[in-house]
Formats: C-alpha cells, sequence, structure tokens
C-alpha cells in the first residue's frame, strides 16, 4: 500500500513539475492524517526578480477568507454576543434592511445587490473604499434587494463584507486585530495575516506577488501596477470578504485547527459543515458536497487579482489539499484533478 502511495506521489509531483514549465505558477500540500506527504513550491514569488516561490510565501486567498469571517461570527455566537436569527440591522444601526438576518448572511440568502457593482456606479476611485463606506453606500442608495432574506442563495461578497463589520461591531476591535488573537494565533498559523498592499502599504517578508500574462509585453505583469487593474486598487479596503493572506503550511494548521475543535466546538462545526434546503451546497463560509469517490468534501476556491486558490478537506478520511497560484492561472482545474488522484 506504501509503495503503491508512494508511486502515485512520484507521478504528481512530476506532473506539477511539468505544468510549472508551462502556465502553472504555485504552492502545492497535500495531507493525510495530519501528515504532510506532498509539500511544493513552483516557480515565482516575483517575476521581475525571479525570486522563487517557498513553503512561507503567502497568497492572498481572496474567498477561501471567508471561512475565517464565519468563525469569527460563530466565536461571538458561542459567546452569547449573538445568534443566528440576529438581524444584521440590529448591529449596523444604519443598515436599511431589517429582515436580513446573521444566518442569511452567513448562508448567502440576503438578496443584497454586490456592493463592487453599487460602488462601481457611485464611488470616486481615487479613494480606496472600506467596510464602513459599504454600509455607508447601502444606507445612502437603499438599493433594492433582488429576493426575500432566507427564500433564495446567491453568492453574495456583500455579504461577507457586513459580517466583518458586525465582528468588528460586536468585539469593539478592528476585525484584522480580532482575526489574529482569536482565531490565527489560537490555530498556530503565524505566517498568516490581513494585508491590503494598497489601503496599509507595508513590506511583507515571503509575499507572493500576483501576476497576469501581458500579451502585449509577452511577460507576467505586476496585477497590481497595471492601470488598466483600478478595481483591484480602490476595492483594497475592504475585508471580510478576502484580503486574509496565508501560506500552505498555515492552512494545514487551519484544517487541524477545526478539526481538533481548537476555534469553535463541534456542534458549531457541524452547523458551520451543514447545508439547508435554500442553501443546498453551502454551510457557514464553505462549500460542502458529497462526492461518490472522496465522500463528505468541504471546500472552497478563491480568485482575486490574480490570485487564484483552492482548499479542499476531506473530513472522513483526514485528506486536505491547498493550492494557492499567483499568475492568474488558467490551469487550476486540471491541476485539482490530477492533485486529488491522490485520493482513490
Amino acid at each position: 500500500m506504501f509503495v503503491f502511495a508512494q508511486d502515485r506521489l512520484e507521478k504528481v509531483e512530476y506532473f506539477l513539475d511539468s505544468i510549472s514549465q508551462e502556465s502553472f505558477n504555485g504552492n502545492v500540500l497535500y495531507s493525510r492524517n495530519d501528515s504532510v506527504l506532498l509539500k511544493g513550491s513552483y516557480g515565482y514569488s516575483d517575476f521581475e526578480n525571479q525570486t522563487l516561490l517557498n513553503e512561507r510565501s503567502l497568497f492572498d486567498l481572496a474567498s477561501v477568507s471567508k471561512q475565517f469571517t464565519a468563525v469569527a461570527i460563530i466565536q461571538l455566537i458561542e459567546q452569547g454576543k449573538l445568534d443566528y436569527s440576529t438581524k444584521a440591522a440590529e448591529i449596523l444601526k444604519d443598515l436599511p434592511y431589517d429582515q436580513i438576518t446573521i444566518e442569511h448572511l452567513l448562508r448567502h440568502q440576503s438578496g443584497l445587490k454586490d456592493y463592487m457593482a453599487l460602488l462601481n456606479r457611485k464611488w470616486d476611485k481615487k479613494n480606496i473604499a472600506t467596510n464602513e463606506d459599504i454600509v455607508i453606500a447601502f444606507a445612502k442608495y437603499h438599493p433594492k434587494l433582488k429576493f426575500e432574506p432566507g427564500s433564495a442563495y446567491e453568492y453574495s461578497n456583500s455579504g461577507y463584507a457586513l459580517l466583518a463589520s458586525i465582528v468588528e461591531a460586536v468585539s469593539k476591535e478592528k476585525f484584522e486585530d480580532y482575526l489574529k488573537k482569536n482565531i490565527l494565533e489560537p490555530s498556530g498559523m503565524s505566517d498568516s495575516r490581513i494585508i491590503r498592499i494598497k489601503y496599509k502599504p507595508t513590506e511583507t517578508a515571503n509575499l507572493a506577488t500576483s501576476y497576469s500574462f501581458s500579451k502585449k509585453e509577452k511577460k507576467y505583469v505586476d496585477v497590481y501596477a497595471n492601470p488598466k487593474n483600478e478595481d483591484f486598487t480602490w476595492l483594497n479596503g475592504v475585508v471580510g470578504d478576502g484580503m486574509i493572506y496565508s501560506t500552505i503550511l498555515d492552512l494545514e494548521k487551519w484544517k487541524y485547527a477545526l478539526r481538533s475543535n481548537l476555534v469553535i466546538s463541534e456542534k458549531s462545526k457541524a452547523n458551520m459543515f451543514s447545508v439547508d434546503e435554500v442553501s443546498t451546497n453551502y454551510g457557514y463560509g464553505i462549500r460542502c458536497a458529497d462526492n461518490k469517490l472522496y465522500g463528505r468534501m468541504i471546500y472552497h476556491t478563491g480568485t482575486w487579482a490574480g490570485y487564484n486558490n483552492i482548499m479542499i478537506y476531506f473530513p472522513n478520511t483526514n485528506e486536505f489539499y491547498a493550492i494557492l497560484t499567483n499568475n492568474s492561472t488558467k490551469e487550476l482545474e486540471i491541476v485539482i484533478n490530477n492533485v486529488l488522484s491522490l485520493s482513490h
């Protein structure tokens, strides 16, 4: 059995080495029973200086960040400071929708207009928007809800931005401070943090710069340095739906923290990993599915500003995958399918 598994690992490593010579650039991790069996860095964190990726390279998780926002909310619920039925407008007083609950926000059942679309028409893009600006925009323009809250599912970045604002309002802490103290540090995720490279520029070691390929220049170009990508700059102040940067090793620690109930209880985790009749494949900040080949699958993807990622966890077999990329790769699905062969 061990020889057979080793043979699979070698085949996957060969595949990753090969595809990284073409269009894949990122870090990959696979673990089973909390032991890391595959860990690799393929390509560059900085194309201009040919700086290689390493196992501590930091990638913007994009929407993979949502599960951390969900856990922050769950912690406040466990502390009795919130309830799943709490109305969001009870916490965010300026929010003009009195029927949206915490549960609706967690499960993407709020009906809220996408804040990016709302601000795209109304915002002075010389300024960087924040979560507070999103609440103000909803209060000022009061866009009609797309549907009655709780009646339908529609993936919503707006909901998770509001959840981060709720964490701040209830905890009386900045979201990044709450996250560090109550989630990242207890999970042992020492490299992970919120980074907003335009809103709060700081020197960050091991940062994997994000790129897209320029056909005109015939090379990879820094996404944030491209004037055509101004949306990524003026939206850089928003947290909750993204902006957590992490590493493949820290995500393995996160999986362990969830599995071992280090940050939320077993009961709360069961709720987080559950679905309902409306959100049939989404729990709290995480997607849930029953896979014919692999069993129960807990996962999330994340794509933003050149980063393209996925995290997959199979609780029945305690297998975990993290794939983080920084070159706008279109090959992620091919990589996922190949790496998943390790679970066969």
